[in-house]
């Protein structure tokens, strides 16, 4: 198989022969035809009765156009469904029939006393042989066929007739058979040996262009694998010096009471601090600890029955005050009938926390943050959506990578570790369902997380209490 054209390499070579005998044409070899015929029939236009003279040149003239024929429908393009070897029996069954049409009409022109005429005849079928050999080559079996439709019939006539210059004669034109078949292998290897090295050339020449690109990719991958160590190290080391210096500036004073022994309000503040800081810093290692499971294929769902209503009024719970404080418009949309979930518990009520998390950080105040749901037969869709800031696709595509940080000018007031969303995503995915983001600068935010039909239980019955 050649890899650069999908074609089994010795089918591509028949093929490549059959242009270079078809759509070469070889209309000089035609014309010689008709040529040397239209010679033959004058010379012996005394000696030959005109019938005879006649039947001559109507074989070649038909022979002629049937090649011509076969050549031009090849050159058409819609003839090319036909396979490539029945293309090569088809030439070498036209190249036969121009032999036969020579080799019999010619040689019964033979037939009877030698002339100077008919030695022409002799002469004309060598040196027609000799050319048609090599414009024929390509295809081995029309030059085969062609040489012994031609020499064998007239051989035989020479043979037949028992005079000195015909046995030689005879003797000669089977020499010459046999010189001609030879030379006709030895030019037909040598053109399959150089459109197979051409071919090995292409071959090669595409797997270094491959190979080219493969370590091209490698290369860029190692790079941009290497930018994201890099990064995520410089992420890390910030988003762990924040917390940590915190926790270490408050409890030195506290430690030293920087604030004198009475100031017990303020130290109770700064434990507070201490506390939110290390909170903090516990989620952020416990974010990234997801993560790295994910990734690795370690995060094994520990599936349950989920309320999937009461995950979401839990999570609203938890930051109302915080969308209180900014000034938001916090709107919970849920149907009666919401089915549960067959899912993770813990990982359901992450995804919403996130979810809310980064809706209420983006929409700057006055803004509104709105939550629904919705099962049908494609399974259920929880969606969080929101007046903020939206985001482009170039944003979108930050926002989805590990610690993507996606810029705006608003407060912050609730910092992040830009885990959020690509936990969101992993997560989802790993209940076999996706995250989906509809999303444009100015106009706000629609993230949807959409588990599969397979995730839905059916509803409990209510209990009936039969009084008896």
């Amino acid at each position: 198989m050649h890899p650069a054209s999908g074609v089994p390499t010795d089918r591509r070579i028949l093929g490549e022969l059959n242009d270079l005998f078809g759509r070469a044409r070889r209309w000089h070899l035609l014309a010689l035809h008709l040529a040397v015929a239209g010679l033959i029939a004058w010379a012996l236009r005394d000696q030959a009765s005109p019938a005879a003279l006649t039947i001559f040149l109507s074989a070649i003239s038909v022979s002629v156009a049937i090649n011509a024929a076969a050549r031009f429908a090849y050159a058409r393009a819609r003839f090319r469904r036909i396979t490539p070897e029945k293309w090569r029996r088809t030439f070498a069954g036209c190249a036969a029939l121009a032999g036969l049409s020579w080799g019999l009409t010619g040689s019964l022109l033979y037939w009877g006393p030698p002339s100077l005429e008919k030695t022409l005849i002799a002469v004309a079928f060598i040196g027609l042989c000799s050319n048609s050999a090599m414009g024929y080559a390509m295809n081995r079996a029309a030059a085969q066929g062609f040489l012994f439709a031609v020499m064998l019939p007239f051989a035989t006539v020479c043979l037949a007739q028992p005079t000195a210059f015909n046995l030689i004669l005879g003797l000669f034109v089977l020499f010459y058979l046999r010189a001609m078949t030879l030379y006709v292998d030895s030019v037909h290897r040598a053109q399959v040996g150089a459109i197979r090295l051409r071919l090995d050339r292409e071959k090669l020449i595409a797997e270094l262009e491959t190979a080219k690109a493969d370590l091209s990719a490698a290369v860029l991958e190692a790079d941009r694998a290497n930018r994201a160590k890099s990064d995520f190290l410089a992420t890390m080391s910030h988003e762990l010096r924040t917390p940590l210096n915190a926790i270490i500036g408050f409890s030195e004073l506290i430690r030293d009471r920087g604030l004198g022994p009475d100031a017990t309000d303020a130290y109770a503040d700064y434990a507070g601090d201490i506390h939110s800081s290390g909170s903090m810093l516990l989620d952020l290692i416990n974010d990234i600890l997801d993560l790295s499971r994910i990734e690795a294929g370690r995060f094994e769902l520990q599936e349950e029955t989920v309320d999937l209503a009461a995950a979401v009024r839990g999570a609203v719970r938890m930051m109302a005050v915080r969308s209180e404080s900014r000034g938001l418009a916090l709107d919970v949309e849920l149907p009666d009938d919401l089915p549960p979930l067959r899912a993770d518990t813990r990982a359901t009520r992450q995804m919403i926390v996130n979810l809310l998390s980064n809706a209420v950080k983006f929409t700057p105040p006055g803004g509104a943050v709105r939550v629904s749901a919705r099962a049908d037969a494609d399974g259920v869709r929880l969606s969080v959506a929101d007046t903020g800031i939206g985001m482009s696709n170039a944003d979108i595509a930050v926002a989805l990578e590990p610690f993507g940080q996606v810029r705006n000018d608003l407060p912050q007031d609730m910092p992040g570790t830009g885990l959020g969303l690509p936990l969101v995503k992993s997560m989802i995915e790993r209940h076999g369902g996706r995250l989906e983001i509809e999303s444009q600068p100015g106009q706000g935010s629609a993230l949807t997380l959409a588990f599969p039909p397979h995730r839905i239980l059916a509803p409990r019955p209510p209990l009936r209490v039969v009084n008896g």
